[in-house]
This record gives C-alpha cells, structure tokens and sequence, in this order.
C-alpha cells in the first residue's frame, strides 16, 4: 500500500512541477513580479504603494528577502517556477507530517485513503502548481510547529511560518491553551523574535507601514461565503477604496462583524479542544474558510492537511474544492475554454460552485466537531458503535 502512495506522491508532483514551470499561473504570479521591481525601485516604501492591479504587497517583511532571491534565480528559470516550486515541496513535506500526526493519534488503523486523497487533491495540485502565492509553505510551518509543539524550539518554526504570511496568529489561542503557560510563553516569545529578526532591517526602517499593511490585510470581499451572499441580497451593491480591495460602507460593517463572530469561534475552540492541537487547529482553518470576511481562491490549500483526519468523510471537500478551482482557474485563467463560454453565458453556474464548497467546509466543520467529542474514536467511517465498546 505504502507503495502506491509513493507512485500517487511522485505523480502529483510531477503534475505540479509540469504547471509551474509550462504556465503562466494566476494574477498573483504577475502580482509578485510587480512587488519585486517595486522593491527594487523603493525598497520598504512597496508597502506605501498599490501594485499593478490596485492590490497592496502584504507579505510580512522577511518575503522581501525570498522575492529578491526569487528575482535573481530568474536568470535561470522563469519567476513564476521558482514562486511556485517552495508550495510544491511543501505539499510533499506536509504528506510526511501528516501521515506521521494520523499514526500517533490512530497507530493501530490504516490511513491509506485518507493520504491518497491528500495527495490527489486537485485543489492542492492546482494551487501549489499553478497558482503562485505561499499558502502551502506557510500551512506545512504551521503543520511543523504542531508536530513540534513540545519541543522548547517549535516557536522558532512558527515564528517561520510567520515570516510567510501573518495568518498563523489565528491558531495563536490553540497553542495557548494547549501548551503550559511556561512553553506557551516561550513559543511566542522565540516566534515573535524569529519573525523580528527576519524581518531587519525594512521593519525598522518603517514599522507603521508594515504594520498598516501587512496586518491590516483583509482580502477580497464579496467572492466568497456569506460576503458573496452579501453582495447578492444586501439592498446596495459594495464598494471599494482601491479596486476590489477596501470594501467601504454597510458591506464593510457587515466585514467587521464576520471578524468579531470569527475571533470568538477560534477562542471557543480553542479552549474546549484544546487536548489535541492538530484537530483544534483543523477545526479552526475551516473557521477560518467558512466564515473569511475577505477571501483567495488559494485559501482553500489551508485545509488540505487538516481533513485526512476525517478518512473517507473528507471526499465532500475534496471534490467541490478540486471542482471549484478547475472551474475557477479555467475560466479566468487556463484557457477560454467551453467551460468559460458557459460559465460567462451562465455566470450563476459558477456562484453554485462556489457556495457548494463552502457549504461542504461546513460540513468539514461539524464532523470535526463530532470526532472530537467523541474522544478521537470515529475515523476512516467508523461507526458510534465501534466508539462504545
């Protein structure tokens, strides 16, 4: 069996290695090309200016060194592979991690199916082969630092997976209330100076630039969940400040709110599940998905490692997110193809897509929950009966 994962593994790589270095990826690729002649022109003062496409650079200060480097490997292959090439080898570290996080909590069952889906995924093959952002190599910190936790230098790591991208905070109460508040202590303080050290000296150079922009971040309102519900039933249409970035008025009210209900669901969860991490933490990405006041189609990468611990339960998500992206990225980006024709005649068709994968990370959402309760003894289908004797 083990065998066939490694075929399925070197498979899906293969695939990704092929889209990232024969396609032009999404707008994030031309995107992170724009950041680093930016750079190049004003150094931290990227951050005080809008990109190509209206879009602000809010990627933490430390990514200013890897764009660089990224810039200067150019010369060899094309920008774009070399943005996409980390996600890919993070996808492969992330299926050792995972495989390794299932056997400790269920070292006596088989998790064949469930590490073969994650490795298929067509939203993760999409995503780190094609796209081009840092999603899949700040979730595989994350995944580490978990792994990690006990140990005194796991802070390090997700101070790492800060320097990549800031979401990593909203798993900050899981790691409180999982950890001592000795270690917890340590962990933060130890990832709160990687992620300081990493990012000298353009944090120094203007702390309230970095701060505004890279924390203050929101994404793109209105294409996802209940934003995109929003923009359908609310009486006026959204606007924005800089493009589609920035939504103003009541759908910006309506933005806050989702934070404030979002932060309060990650701290419930937080506290009450708070004996195994990595299922906590699962939990909350699909929080993090359901109810973003601001989303990417990338996003949905973040829950990849998570749902190989619902086995077979986690197909819903597989197939409507591997669904969603194809249809996303054929019709806006790959080719203009007949699904393009069709989705632009019936554009309502690809609003159905969309709601559909976020109705099945709710779905992910409630198994979650019921794995939890029931003492992490449902897995792979299992029944309530085989959790009673």
């Amino acid at each position: 069996m083990k065998r066939w994962l490694w075929v399925a593994l070197a498979f899906a790589t293969l695939i990704k290695l092929y889209l990232a270095l024969y396609t032009h990826g999404s707008l994030d690729v031309a995107g992170f090309r724009d950041h680093l002649d930016k750079i190049h022109e004003l150094g931290v003062g990227a951050y005080r200016v809008r990109g190509a496409f209206d879009n602000p650079f809010n990627s933490p200060p430390p990514m200013i060194h890897v764009i660089k480097f990224w810039g200067w490997l150019s010369q060899f292959a094309p920008f774009g592979f070399w943005l996409r090439l980390p996600g890919i080898l993070a996808d492969i570290c992330s299926f050792f991690l995972v495989s390794r996080l299932l056997a400790k909590l269920w070292p006596d069952r088989s998790h064949f199916w469930a590490l073969l889906g994650m490795i298929l995924c067509p939203t993760a093959i999409l995503i780190s082969g094609y796209h081009g952002n840092t999603d899949s190599v700040m979730i595989f910190l994350v995944l580490l630092s978990i792994y990690f936790n006990e140990k005194p230098w796991a802070g390090l790591i997700f101070g790492l997976a800060l320097c990549v991208k800031v979401l990593p905070l909203a798993f900050a109460p899981a790691i409180i209330f999982c950890l001592p508040w000795k270690k917890s202590f340590r962990f933060f303080s130890l990832a709160a100076a990687t992620f300081i050290l990493c990012s000298m000296p353009y944090l120094a150079q203007d702390p309230s630039a970095v701060g505004s922009t890279v924390f203050g971040y929101s994404s793109i309102y209105g294409e996802w969940g209940f934003t995109q519900l929003a923009t359908l039933f609310f009486p006026d249409p959204p606007s924005y400040l800089h493009g589609a970035f920035d939504v103003q008025g009541s759908h910006l009210i309506f933005a806050q709110i989702l934070k404030i209900v979002l932060m309060g669901a990650i701290i419930f969860t937080s506290f009450r599940f708070r004996k195994n991490l990595y299922l906590a933490c699962g939990i909350i990405t699909g929080l993090l998905l359901f109810l973003a006041p601001g989303f990417g189609t990338q996003y949905l990468v973040w829950l990849v490692p998570f749902v190989p611990a619902l086995g077979l339960r986690a197909m819903p998500y597989y197939v409507t997110s591997g669904l969603y992206t194809f249809i996303f990225y054929s019709y806006t980006f790959i080719f203009y193809s007949c699904i393009g024709l069709f989705l632009s005649l019936h554009p309502a068709i690809f609003v159905l897509f969309a709601l559909a994968c976020w109705v099945s990370i709710l779905l992910t959402i409630v198994r979650y929950y019921h794995l939890l309760q029931e003492g992490l003894t449902l897995a792979d289908g299992e029944t309530e009966q085989n959790a009673s004797r």
